[in-house]
């Protein structure tokens, strides 16, 4: 007779079953921890591949930016330092030629640079002759011609022209100058200033005519809404002459010394100033000068601070 195995006892069982929900609890909570795990792993690819798509256009981006910006830097400086490199050879006085002249007057060309910008300025050898500021406002080389877009000062301010320039004969300093503004069309030698008056200082001259007496501005040539300037030319007692431009409203509107007087018939033509003025101290400039019949008026013209008016000696002035 077999012998029967003796049954488990309850505790027994009790222990079975907790043997095996333990088990299973296991089972469950790696089985939750693998499936974290993996979903984390799946998330944290995805930013990096966003990641390395955007940076591809930004590298290329910026490239290109600086590309540009590379190139709109570089293509003004060597037109400026071009344009710098010829009009340096230009700064001397540079009368007509003899083939050139009509009415039996000479023109004189010159340019000069103010505060980094070029001008080209046109006189004359007669008196009353017009005087031409312009401001170089950009330029073009076409082959053998430079071609310069230029802002009238005097003639009529603010109207714009092209000058077209060209070399005849470098060595000798012979060029040619045409604009499509007044019919300029000439030749011109740089030091052939003949006719041009001397450039000795003429105190004597600024004694009877500039500085004769203050000059009232007249009212064919006020801005400002109508405001009035002064011009006055004085005498230190070391004998030298300085200028001053006033107004009542603004005080004053340019102070210089004049440091070389350019006569001609006996009177005062060309000035060079050098500015005292806090603003522009230090800065030399150009003003020529016209004068009526009888020398009790001139016209008075100068890039600096585009400044262009009639002034009548106070001596002889109406105004009230």
């Amino acid at each position: 007779m077999r012998r029967q195995s003796p049954r488990p006892s309850a505790r027994h069982r009790a222990l079975r079953i907790a043997g095996i929900l333990l088990t299973l609890i296991v089972v469950f909570a790696l089985g939750q921890h693998f499936n974290r795990t993996t979903t984390t792993a799946k998330r944290s690819h995805a930013p990096k591949a966003e990641k390395v798509e955007k940076s591809s256009p930004q590298v290329a981006s910026s490239t290109t930016a600086s590309s540009s910006v590379q190139g709109v830097a570089t293509t003004p400086k060597t037109a400026d330092q071009h344009l710098t490199r010829v009009l340096s050879n230009l700064t001397q006085i540079a009368g007509e030629n003899a083939e050139t002249r009509s009415g039996g007057r000479t023109t004189y060309s010159r340019f000069y640079q103010t505060q980094g910008t070029w001008y080209w300025e046109m006189t004359a050898n007669t008196q009353n002759a017009p005087v031409e500021v312009a401001k170089v406002t950009g330029a073009t080389q076409d082959g053998r011609l430079l071609k310069l877009d230029m802002t009238s000062q005097v003639y009529h301010p603010d109207q714009t022209y092209r000058l077209e320039f060209q070399w005849l004969d470098r060595a000798a300093g012979e060029y040619k100058l045409h604009t499509t503004f007044e019919n300029i069309d000439g030749n011109y030698t740089i030091g052939e200033t003949e006719d041009v008056a001397d450039a000795e200082n003429d105190t004597a001259s600024m004694s009877w005519t500039l500085g004769s007496g203050e000059g009232i501005e007249d009212e064919s040539t006020r801005t400002d809404n109508g405001a009035t300037t002064y011009s006055d030319f004085t005498q230190d007692d070391d004998g030298d002459w300085y200028w001053t431009l006033s107004s009542d409203k603004r005080g004053n509107v340019e102070f210089g010394k004049v440091t070389d007087i350019q006569t001609q018939d006996g009177v005062p033509v060309e000035l060079r100033i050098q500015s005292k003025l806090d603003k522009s101290y230090g800065t030399t400039y150009t003003v020529h000068v016209s004068y009526n019949d009888d020398l009790t008026s001139y016209h008075l013209v100068t890039a600096q601070d585009n400044i262009n008016g009639k002034y009548t000696i106070d001596d002889y002035s109406t105004d009230d």
